[in-house]
C-alpha cells in the first residue's frame, strides 16, 4: 500500500450500525443513504459502513425482514462511530 493510499484510507470515516432484534429497517436506510450519497457526490469514499450484531447472526427488523450483518461487533478493528439500531418494543414495554 502506498503512502498516499494510507493517507486516503485514514481520512475515511468508518461507521458501524449495531442491529438489535426488532430494529427499524426504515431508520437504518435513512441513516445509510446520506453516507452513500455523500460518497457518490464527492466522487470518492468519504464513509465506509458495516452492519453488525453482537454475535454476527441475523436480526429480524420490526417489519419481519431478516438482515444478516456483515460481522460480529467483536470482529471489528476500528470504528469512528457506532450507531445502535433498535426497535421501540423496549420503550413501549416500559410504559
Amino acid at each position: 500500500m502506498s503512502a498516499a493510499q494510507k493517507v486516503a484510507d485514514a481520512a475515511v470515516e468508518s461507521i458501524g450500525f449495531l442491529l438489535d432484534e426488532g430494529f427499524s429497517l426504515m431508520a437504518l436506510a435513512a441513516a445509510l443513504e446520506p453516507l452513500r450519497m455523500a460518497n457518490q457526490l464527492a466522487g470518492c469514499t468519504l464513509y465506509r459502513w458495516q452492519t453488525l450484531s453482537l454475535d454476527g447472526r441475523a436480526r429480524r427488523a420490526n417489519n419481519g425482514m431478516w438482515v444478516t450483518p456483515d460481522r460480529a461487533l467483536s470482529a471489528v478493528d476500528k470504528l469512528h462511530g457506532l450507531i445502535l439500531c433498535c426497535g421501540d418494543d423496549e420503550v413501549q414495554a416500559q410504559r
